[in-house]
């Protein structure tokens, strides 16, 4: 059982890890990058559900400003 929560530990760490990579190579803040995943997630949803105009206004938004978007 000690083993199973060392091993989640070490996941959390380790995307942690990643996370603070990616935003330190794009030149934004952890939380910017939280706030980015959401909206490209849901970009995509609306994308799947062919949504075209939401899609081209909410990426020209958040090529402006991701707080925008």
């Amino acid at each position: 059982m000690n083993n199973s929560i060392n091993e989640s530990n070490y996941q959390l760490d380790k995307g942690k890890r990643v996370i603070q990579e990616v935003s330190e190579n794009l030149n934004i803040s952890v939380g910017s990058y939280h706030k980015g995943k959401k909206v490209f997630e849901l970009i995509s949803q609306l994308r799947e559900l062919e949504k075209f105009k939401a899609v081209v206004a909410l990426e020209m938004e958040f090529k402006r400003s991701i707080d925008a978007a």
